[in-house]
C-alpha cells in the first residue's frame, strides 16, 4: 500500500531501530512551531513565506522519519498547526499538510491517536479529498489511508463524514473508460484488482479507501448515508465487480501489469464482494405497511394484476408453456391434517412425463383468487427467469464447484403454510425477499445426507413433530438468509399479521444446491478408478480373450460396484467434492487444497478396508434376477471426455458401451 509520500509501505517503523536514530531535540520543533506560526498568521502568502513553510515541513518530515520512537509530546505544538496547514488557501501548503498528517499517523499508535483525536485536523482534511487539484487530493486520500490504521483514526473518519465524502470523491472522477486487470498477491488465494483510466492512481486510492472503511464500520454508519449516494457508488461497484468476475473465470490472472499503464490497489476480490455485500443490507427496503397488492407489483413488475401479469409473462417467456408441478404449484398445507391441498388437484392427477399438464392462461387468472383463499404460489426455475437471480445461482455454483444452482420462488399469504414438513435431497439457502416467515428446522435429519432424487418421503411426521426439543424455531426477516442441510425435516408459515399492523405475507427464494452423482466424493472415487484404469491398462499386454484380461474387466467392475455399496453405508462418500470449485491458481498449502487431500485419502483407506468383491457379485446377482442394471447410477461415467479412447472390447461401461459382465 502507498504511504502519504507515494513511496513508502503504511508500515510503523520498528522500535529496534530507536539505537540508531537520537532522540529528536525539543528546541527543534520549538524552532519549527514558531516559523511556522510567524508565517501561517498572516493572510496573504509572499513566495518568500511559502517557501519558509515548506523547507520548515520537509525539515520536520527529515525528524520524523528519523527519530524512533517519536515522543507523541514534542508533536502537539505542531498539531495545533494542522488545521491551518490543511485550511490554507496555498495548495503546496495544505498538499504538505496532508502528507504530515500521513506520516505521523504512521509512526506509532500513539502519534495516530493524537492525530485522530484532534477533531479539528481530520475536519480540514475531508474536505481535500475533493479537491481540484489532483496533488492535494492525492495526499488527503493518502492520509485518510494511513489514518485508518488504527480503530480511533476509522472512529474519527466516520464522525466527519469521510466515507460519504470519499464516494462522493470516487463518483466524480472522470472513469469513462476502466480497464480491469488480476494480479496475483504473495500470500496464497490472494487476488488484486489493477485499474488503468486516465485517473487511475488517484481512482485506485479512493476504491482502496472507501471500502476499506466500508468493510471496517459498524453498519449504523452505513446507514447514515444517503440512499441515492449509496445507489450510485453500489451501482460502479458492481460494474467492476462484473469485469473483475469475468477475468477471473477466464483465468486472466497475470503479474503486474503497471508498465501498461495499470495502477496497483490494495482492493483484492474478496474486499469488493464484502463491500458489495455490505452496502446491500443497507439498501432501502419496502415500508412495513405495504400491502400484498403494492408488493406483489414491485416484484413482479406488472401494472395490472401484479402476478397475473407476471404468470402471463412467464408463460410465453421461456418460448414455451408452463408445466404444473414442473413449473408453478398452488397449494397449501392443511392445520389440522398437515395434509397438502392443491388449487388444482385434476392438474396434479393429470400430470405425468408422458401428458405433461399445461397451465393455461384461465389458471393464470385464477392464481389471485387461489392467494386471497391462503394457497401459496410457488414458482420453479427462477434463475431462468429473473437475471438477478441466475447472476447468484451462477455464482453459488462457482462457489461450490457444481454445475448449476436451482431457484424457486415462494409468495405465501398471511396465516398460512405452503409445503408440509419435508426434507430435501439437496441443501438450500432461504433467502426472504419481502416480509416475514417462521421457520421449524429439526435437528436430527430423516436420512444422512440424501442422495440426489433419492425418496424423501417421511414415514411419521407427526413423531417428528412431536419431538419439539429437537426443533429450533426461527423467524426470517427481509435480508435474513437461512441454510438447511440436506436430509434435515423443516416447514414454514406466516402469521396473519404483525403486532404493528404490517402484513403477514412473505415472498422467499430459496437456491438449491444440488450434489450431482459425478461431483460428489463417491463420484471422484469411480472417476480416479476410471483414470487409474486408463493409465494402468492392466489388460494391454494379453489378448482381448485371455482369461487374466477377463479376470481385469471383472475385477474393474466390481470394484465400481463395492465403491457404490460403500456409498451406501458411509455418509462421506456422498458428501460434496468440492474438486471443480479450486481456483485455477491453486496452492499446495491452503486449507481447501490439503482438505480436499486428507478426504480423499480417507475416501481411498475405506475402499481397502471396507470392499467385499463376494458383496459386489451378490449385487450383481441380485440385479441380473430382477432384470436390472447394477450399474445405473454410473452411467455417467460413459459421458466422461477420455483423451485416449479405451479398447471398446475392454471397459463395459466407459464411453458408449455397454455393460458386460462375464
Amino acid at each position: 500500500m502507498m504511504a502519504s509520500d507515494g513511496a513508502k509501505t503504511r508500515k510503523r517503523k520498528s522500535n529496534s531501530e530507536s539505537e540508531l536514530s537520537p532522540i529528536i531535540q525539543s528546541p527543534v520543533v520549538d524552532t519549527i512551531f514558531a516559523l511556522l506560526l510567524a508565517t501561517l498568521s498572516k493572510s496573504d502568502y509572499r513566495p518568500d513565506s511559502i517557501s519558509v513553510v515548506k523547507k520548515s515541513l520537509n525539515k520536520l518530515r527529515a525528524s520524523l522519519l528519523s527519530t524512533v520512537p517519536f515522543p507523541p509530546s514534542l508533536f502537539f505544538p505542531i498539531i495545533s498547526l494542522l488545521p491551518l496547514l490543511l485550511s490554507s488557501r496555498n495548495r503546496e501548503i495544505a498538499r504538505c499538510g496532508a502528507k504530515l498528517v500521513g506520516l505521523a499517523s504512521l509512526l506509532s499508535f500513539e502519534m495516530n491517536e493524537v492525530v485522530a483525536s484532534d477533531g479539528e485536523t481530520v475536519k480540514e482534511l475531508i474536505p481535500l479529498l475533493a479537491s481540484l487539484d489532483r496533488k492535494v487530493s492525492t495526499a488527503a486520500c493518502n492520509a485518510v489511508l494511513d489514518l485508518s490504521t488504527t480503530s480511533i483514526g476509522r472512529q474519527s473518519l466516520l464522525q466527519f463524514s469521510a466515507l460519504e465524502t470519499l464516494m462522493l470523491a470516487f463518483l466524480q472522477v472522470p472513469r469513462s473508460t476502466i480497464s480491469i486487470s488480476l494480479c496475483p498477491g504473495d500470500e496464497a488465494n490472494i487476488t488484486y484488482l489493477e485499474i488503468d483510466c486516465k485517473e487511475g492512481e488517484f481512482l485506485g486510492l479512493l476504491l482502496d479507501a472507501t471500502m476499506f472503511l466500508t468493510n471496517t464500520c459498524e453498519t449504523v454508519e452505513l446507514e447514515k448515508i444517503p440512499t441515492k449516494l449509496l445507489e450510485c457508488f453500489s451501482a460502479v461497484l458492481k460494474q467492476i465487480w462484473v469485469k473483475a468476475r469475468s477475468q477471473m473465470f477466464l483465468g486472466n490472472i497475470s503479474r503486474s501489469c503497471q508498465e501498461k499503464g495499470f495502477h496497483l490497489t490494495n482492493m483484492t476480490i474478496n474486499n469488493l464482494a464484502e463491500s458489495l455485500f455490505r452496502l446491500s443490507i443497507n439498501a432501502d427496503q419496502p415500508t412495513a405497511d405495504s400491502s400484498p397488492e403494492m408488493v406483489r407489483s414491485s416484484i413482479f413488475g406488472s401494472n395490472e394484476m401484479d402476478i397475473l401479469g407476471f404468470l402471463k409473462e412467464a408463460r410465453t417467456k421461456l418460448g414455451c408453456p408452463l408445466i404444473y408441478d414442473q413449473d408453478i404449484r398452488v397449494l397449501r398445507t392443511e392445520k389440522k391434517s398437515k395434509r397438502e391441498v392443491h388449487f388444482f388437484p385434476e392438474n396434479l392427477c393429470s400430470c405425468s412425463v408422458e401428458t405433461p399438464c399445461f397451465f393455461h392462461v384461465d389458471d393464470i387468472l385464477k392464481c389471485d383468487q387461489a392467494f386471497k383463499r391462503g394457497y401459496t404460489i410457488a414458482l420453479r426455475g427462477a434463475e431462468f427467469r429473473f437475471e438477478s437471480v441466475a447472476s447468484i445461482a451462477d455464482g453459488l455454483a462457482s462457489l461450490f464447484g457444481q454445475p448449476s444452482v436451482g431457484a424457486n420462488l415462494y409468495l405465501t399469504p398471511p396465516n398460512s403454510q405452503g409445503l408440509s414438513m419435508h426434507y430435501d435431497d439437496h441443501c438450500v439457502f432461504v433467502c426472504q425477499l419481502l416480509g416475514k416467515k417462521h421457520w421449524k428446522v429439526f435437528s436430527q435429519p430423516i436420512v444422512q445426507l440424501p442422495r440426489l432424487y433419492a425418496s424423501c418421503d417421511i414415514p411419521n411426521s407427526e413423531h417428528i413433530e412431536s419431538s419439539t426439543d429437537s426443533c429450533r424455531n426461527l423467524l426470517l426477516t427481509e435480508g435474513d438468509i437461512l441454510y438447511i442441510p440436506r436430509g434435515y425435516p423443516h416447514e414454514a408459515y406466516t402469521d396473519n399479521n404483525e403486532v404493528n399492523g404490517s402484513a403477514g405475507f412473505s415472498l422467499h427464494v430459496t437456491l438449491a444446491i444440488e450434489v450431482e452423482p459425478p461431483f460428489s466424493w463417491e463420484g471422484f472415487a469411480h472417476v480416479a478408478l476410471c483414470c487409474w484404469t486408463q493409465s494402468q491398462k492392466p489388460w494391454q499386454h494379453t489378448s482381448s480373450g485371455s482369461l487374466s484380461t477377463v479376470l481385469s474387466i471383472m475385477s474393474i467392475h466390481l470394484l465400481h460396484i463395492t465403491i457404490g455399496l460403500i456409498g451406501d453405508s458411509d455418509p462421506n462418500f456422498r458428501k460434496a467434492c468440492l474438486v471443480a470449485a479450486i481456483p485455477s491458481q491453486s496452492n499446495t498449502e491452503s486449507w481447501l487444497y490439503l482438505n480436499q487431500r486428507a478426504i480423499f485419502s480417507s475416501v481411498i483407506d475405506r475402499i481397502n478396508s471396507a470392499s467385499s468383491m463376494l458383496e459386489a457379485v451378490r449385487t450383481v446377482e441380485m440385479a441380473s434376477q430382477k432384470d436390472e442394471d447394477p450399474f445405473q447410477r454410473m452411467t455417467w461415467l460413459k459421458f466422461l471426455d477420455w483423451e485416449t479412447e479405451p479398447r471398446k472390447d475392454v471397459i463395459g461401461f466407459y464411453p458408449s458401451q455397454k455393460v458386460t459382465i462375464c
